[in-house]
């Protein structure tokens, strides 16, 4: 059995990645720390076993130890600071332990730690950007019923119409996600590859699997199975492989059935309703 032992970079500087939509990575005191929300990975090195970046440079991936046959699990961490990526990836991978090919490679999930980040408290940065939006959405939603009751078509029950149409509207954002989503599937009904072993990716409801060219993809689990309960560990997915950004999770057919039938019976009324209450409206109390 061969001897761990570092590679020509032992003293790994401390080194902070900013990931979206939020949280962070970092190097301290020789472990990295992954945070996410309101959770914090400890993640020391003799559990990764390689630290890569996609193809487009937009995501790096932590590949942690396996003891076993089955791949080490996989913890995917996106950010827009591309140089920053593979810099921290680079900087990572000479300061892990050599392992030869008959080393003995511990479960690197067996290592990992969650713990509570600190309470770093608000900053100014935090806060304000949500107080002036929230000013701007007030602004909007009073002023416009404001506008609606005074000249409108409706008058008060136009202004109410107007306060409330904010929940349609999310709504009609949602069925339209879900149309591009059966969209995409359709596609590649005749133009994808299927995988038949994707496997989890970490914590999240995402698989990760490696297409015919050796690139590694990630696809979101696409329906609600309740907060982490009853994922299943494997999922069949199927891709395009001309384009990267095509990819979907295999579902029952009852389960795209719900989808489209969902799309078919809200659509159309909520693209009435939204059209009336805000831009309809709007223009009949400014030029009509």
């Amino acid at each position: 059995m061969s001897t761990q032992k570092p590679k020509g970079n032992p003293q790994l500087p401390g080194l902070l990645l900013y990931l979206r939509p939020s949280g962070s990575l970092r190097v301290k005191d020789g472990t990295l720390l992954l945070t996410r929300g309101q959770q914090r990975f400890r993640i020391p090195l003799e559990a990764v076993q390689t630290l890569r970046t996609n193809d487009d440079g937009g995501a790096l991936e932590i590949v942690l130890t396996s003891g076993g046959t089955t791949p080490g699990t996989v913890y995917r961490c996106e950010s827009r600071n591309l140089t920053g990526l593979a810099a921290f990836a680079d900087a990572v991978n000479d300061a892990l332990p050599t392992r030869g090919p008959d080393s003995f490679r511990k479960e690197g999930d067996a290592l990992v730690e969650v713990v509570r980040p600190p309470d770093r408290g608000s900053t100014v940065g935090e806060w304000l950007l949500p107080i002036l939006l929230a000013t701007l959405a007030l602004t909007v939603v009073v002023g416009g019923a404001a506008l609606i009751y005074v000249a409108g078509p409706l008058g008060q029950a136009g202004a109410v119409l107007w306060v409330l149409g904010f929940i349609p509207l999310f709504t009609l954002l949602s069925v339209g996600k879900e149309i591009h989503r059966l969209w995409v599937r359709w596609r590649l009904r005749n133009r994808g590859i299927t995988i038949t072993d994707a496997q989890q990716d970490g914590v999240e409801q995402r698989y990760s699997f490696t297409d015919l060219t050796g690139k590694r993809r990630t696809v979101p689990l696409d329906y609600q199975v309740g907060k982490y309960k009853h994922v299943p560990k494997t999922m069949t997915v199927i891709y395009d492989p001309n384009r990267s950004d095509r990819a979907a999770t295999v579902l029952p057919p009852w389960r795209l059935l719900l989808k489209a039938a969902a799309v078919v019976l809200l659509g159309p009324p909520l693209v009435i309703t939204v059209g009336y209450v805000y831009p309809y409206q709007l223009i009949a109390a400014l030029f009509l």
